[in-house]
């Protein structure tokens, strides 16, 4: 994208644009397992939309936020669905709904129902109340995921400027770890 006007790009026009500047590209069958054609071949039959993995396997959306020398970033990594419309974007990539940072207030990765992330701009949403109501991470974090997104959605892992972090759920579970720079670890389900 820095050779481009353009913040996003998605489909034939993204192609394109990593051709033309030398990009190597693979065969989509590259990416096909014999588990996920079965999986799709199983919820096409039914003719739904599943998430592609389950709990039991721990397997989903992998997210992270970090503060180094001073600067605060946040990185998602989808899931995905299965059986999804052609053309589906998920909140992961879009910038304030399931990822956002900004050195002034927090950076947030998100997991979860990608289209409710999408509809309230959740990400955007912690970062704003930290900004115009001056309230903590921790703070931010609960007021969004408990009072504004719909029960069982998902939740959140974030990072203010400080080093303060706040992990929050309001579906059944989720995991999530956090280490510091003292080596103090922690991890949750």
């Amino acid at each position: 994208m820095e050779k481009s006007n353009h913040n996003f790009i998605i489909g034939e026009s993204a192609e394109l644009l990593g051709q033309s500047n030398g990009l190597n590209f693979i065969e989509n069958s590259y990416l096909t397992t014999e588990a996920r054609y079965n999986q799709w071949l199983a919820v096409k039959s039914q003719n739904i939309v599943t998430i592609d993995h389950n709990s039991e396997e721990g397997k989903g959306t992998v997210g992270c936020v970090c503060m180094y020398n001073g600067h605060i970033a946040a990185g998602t990594s989808t899931g995905g669905m299965t059986n999804k419309r052609s053309g589906r974007v998920g909140d992961s990539p879009i910038i304030g709904a399931g990822t956002y940072a900004s050195d002034n207030t927090c950076a947030v990765s998100a997991t979860g129902n990608g289209e409710e992330f999408i509809r309230l701009v959740v990400a955007y949403d912690i970062a704003a109340r930290m900004s115009y109501k001056s309230l903590s991470i921790s703070d931010a974090v609960k007021e969004t995921v408990h009072s504004r997104l719909p029960h069982d959605s998902g939740g959140v892992i974030a990072i203010d400027k400080f080093g303060n972090y706040s992990m929050e759920f309001n579906s059944a579970g989720m995991y999530r770890g956090q280490l510091d720079s003292s080596g103090s670890a922690f991890t949750g389900i």
